[in-house]
């Protein structure tokens, strides 16, 4: 009996109608009725049965009138699932292609050899209408309100909006959907066959439309609870409005009605009201009020179009919704709902005004709301007084470099981290003094404040000054990541790292806040968690693996060429392993030098003909390498050339099998991670199968695998729990496996075949 009630209640739980039909509204039948206005989300209004044979049209809501009222009765015996719309004075909805008209005045003419022989309406050619034929029938594309015959219906969900809040009228006969028209159109209803389209939504209104914007209100809470708080005038709450992109906030300094609302950087002080603003309504329909006293509103017929300062007689309106842009994806973005109903988001322009946007990908789009007593500076670096100085680098999070007083060229540019403390530390050392809100200088260990002038050869550089140094301000990029803009106090520019030239510090041309910086503490040991370095009288081996491939590199003896290679990494002890296994001798600071396990005294020599990395069997001929941290977490880094560190070595990551190179674009090369040789035991942490499709490596609790085709792969416990399961991306799958033990691997491939696999975790 138990299994027989298990079976029921998980069966019940998988039917798609125990949940979604029972929201949709109830369909008549019998002697119980159930009448309702159907609300058009487009236009806020419902549709009204003009008369019969004509256009059923959208007019605003008005609880006592019949024609607005419908119900929606079962068909037919034998087709439950479909539904006609009845009107309560009489009709049902109906699709209309064609309406009569006076002779003369149509478009079209029947006749009864058409559609093969069955009949039908023919537009009339110009010809026909020179030779005088007169039209009886224009095609209108409407629903009318038909004594009989009303048009089939299904209920369809709208999006990924709860049933019963918005869906749509599919008719199943013309497998297609009721459509709002817009305004211009003349607000009536039409086919459309493009699903979720903006004209399609509908809710239904029982007594008075306060039901729809309470469940819109219930649909906001429940999917934006990061949104910011409705406010009242008599309770307002204030938030600065951040557009995420340009980490700037909007910003009304003049609230005279046609002033052009802009986004400029966070202001403190006695100038903030001109970027605090209350939102007054719904999430769903809301109006903006700056705490300067103006309503924002749509600036019609502008090019592109702006908002704008208003009065509270403008009316424009706004809502909440998500990006679907992968860089800013899920963030919030703020639509103006413009008079035809239609809705795009704003968006700030190149010159810092706000315009409207049309899409939902774009990242100008994202916002993020922040509270009005937000401290924007509670993770910035700590300031210094002389007395009490706090010593920091400052780390470019794109290249990993970071700033250094170079000597020789009497100006700032980027360095590798200094390994050791000591003079050259020094050189990357530096204290923030001031104030976050006033502007603080950036003071260098070995003496002087960072400035910037115009170089001889153009463009701003940095330099340090024994006078009266530059302010700066923080722009925040990421509270929780603690990264942040260095900006040039009472300019729109910051410090910037040419991405091309990754030793080069300059500002960025079109008023641009400059590249993002993280701030690690002065006595910081960068290779803490780097492999060791060993000596010829004591090896440390260790496989690099190439984190996003699962590849390893690898010398092929019996290749023509001595080149590098990157293919499957080895999961055993044993000849194939020493051929992927590497000692780095030397030091971080200057260099170190890769030696191969299986050949000894064969070293990674840089062949810069062919841009490959070789190996030769000469003592002391091995190129000197560097190493780029990347997640010190993680123990990830780059492997740069010593004397370039904007060339590392890169493995192709489509192509495994294929000798490894140098990116040429100014890259630091593919991002590896180093697995130590004890890590390996004769027993094996997995097993490559030739007669499998997949390959695998298992080290650190991390799980790669490649093969072609894949779908999707799934890890299990060996109590079938699942573990973790994800899409493939290519060819290629990672997961990180916090705890030791057996598991079940199984890759499902695009032809439908698996592929299952035992993995020892140790």
């Amino acid at each position: 009996m138990r299994k027989q009630l298990l079976f029921f209640v998980t069966t019940a739980l998988f039917l798609p109608w125990t949940l979604g039909a029972q929201s949709f509204p109830t369909i008549s039948s019998g002697g119980a009725e159930t009448w309702y206005s159907i609300y058009s989300h487009r236009s806020s209004k419902v549709i009204n049965n003009a008369g019969i044979d004509v256009n059923c049209n959208a007019v605003a809501y008005d609880n006592t009138s019949d024609s607005q009222k419908w119900k929606f009765e079962r068909v037919a015996a034998g087709t439950p699932d479909t539904f006609k719309i009845v009107n309560k004075t009489g009709g049902e909805f109906f699709y209309m292609t064609y309406q009569q008209v006076a002779a003369g005045e149509g478009t079209h003419v029947w006749q009864d050899d058409a559609n093969e022989g069955e009949g039908g309406y023919v537009e009339l050619t110009q010809d026909d209408i020179d030779a005088g034929e007169l039209g009886t029938h224009n095609e209108v594309n409407s629903f009318v309100t038909a004594t009989t015959g009303g048009t089939r219906f299904v209920f369809k969900n709208y999006a990924d909006a709860p049933a019963n809040f918005k869906f749509q009228l599919r008719d199943v006969d013309n497998e297609s959907y009721v459509n709002q028209r817009l305004a211009t159109d003349g607000e009536t209803f039409c086919i459309y066959n493009v699903n979720n389209d903006g004209g399609n939504p509908f809710s239904v209104v029982v007594n008075s439309l306060q039901e729809i914007d309470d469940l819109a209100d219930e649909f906001y809470a429940s999917n934006f609870p990061d949104a910011p708080k409705m406010s009242t005038e008599t309770n307002p709450v204030w938030y600065q409005i951040n557009n995420l992109r340009k980490s700037r906030v909007f910003n009304l300094n003049d609230a005279t009605a046609g002033t052009s609302v802009t986004i400029e950087p966070i202001i403190e002080g006695d100038g903030r009201d001109a970027q605090l603003f209350r939102f007054e309504g719904r999430l769903s329909s809301f109006r903006i009020v700056s705490k300067s006293g103006a309503y924002l509103k749509y600036a019609a017929g502008e090019t592109p179009s702006e908002i704008i300062a208003g009065t509270s007689d403008d009316n424009s309106s706004f809502r909440i919704d998500r990006m679907t842009a992968n860089t800013y994806k899920d963030k919030l973005m703020i639509y103006c709902i413009k008079p035809d109903g239609s809705a795009t988001g704003v968006n700030g322009k190149h010159d810092y005004n706000l315009c409207l946007y049309d899409g939902t990908t774009d990242d100008g789009n994202a916002m993020s709301f922040i509270a009005e007593d937000y401290d924007p500076y509670v993770n910035a670096p700590k300031l210094s007084t002389p007395a009490d100085p706090l010593w920091y680098m400052i780390k470019n999070v794109r290249s990993g470099y970071v700033l250094q007083y170079n000597e020789e060229a009497v100006q700032i540019y980027q360095a590798t981290v200094t390994p050791e403390l000591g003079d050259d530390r020094d050189l990357q050392l530096f204290r923030f003094e001031g104030a976050y809100k006033a502007g603080f200088k950036i003071v260098a260990k070995v003496g002087g404040e960072l400035t910037s002038f115009t170089a001889e050869s153009g463009g701003t550089r940095f330099q340090l000054s024994e006078g009266e140094g530059n302010l700066f301000k923080f722009i925040e990029k990421d509270a929780a990541a603690g990264t942040w803009a260095i900006q040039i106090d009472g300019s729109a520019n910051g410090i910037n790292a040419h991405n091309n030239n990754l030793e080069e510090v300059t500002t960025y041309s079109s008023g641009d806040a400059g590249s993002i910086w993280t701030f690690i503490d002065g006595a910081y040991n960068p290779y803490a968690s780097a492999p060791k370095l060993s000596t010829a009288a004591e090896p440390l081996y260790y496989q690099v693996v190439n984190t996003r491939a699962g590849t390893a590199l690898f010398y092929a003896p019996d290749a023509e060429d001595a080149k590098l290679y990157h293919g499957a990494a080895a999961t055993t002890t044993g000849d194939v392993l020493d051929l992927q296994l590497f000692r780095f001798e030397g030091s971080y600071s200057d260099g170190f030098r890769m030696l191969l396990k299986a050949e000894e005294g064969a070293e990674a020599l840089y062949d810069a003909e062919t841009k490959g990395y070789n190996l030769t069997y000469e003592e002391g001929a091995g190129t000197l390498f560097k190493l780029g941290e990347k997640d010190a977490a993680a123990g990830t880094w780059a492997i740069v050339l010593a004397d370039n560190a904007s060339q590392g070595i890169n493995a192709d990551n489509n192509k495994p099998e294929q000798a490894v190179t140098t990116y040429n674009a100014g890259d630091a090369g593919s991002i590896w991670r180093f697995v130590e040789e004890s890590e390996f035991s004769s027993t094996g942490t997995g097993t490559i199968n030739a007669a499998l499709r997949s390959r695998w490596s298992v080290a650190n609790g991390s799980v790669s695998v490649w093969a072609e085709s894949m779908n999707s792969v799934a890890i299990y416990s060996l109590t079938g729990a699942t573990v973790c399961r994800k899409a493939a991306s290519g060819d290629t799958f990672s997961a990180t496996l916090s705890t030791n033990g057996c598991y079940i691997m199984q890759v499902t491939f695009a032809d439908g075949s698996v592929e299952n696999i035992k993995l020892l975790v140790k």
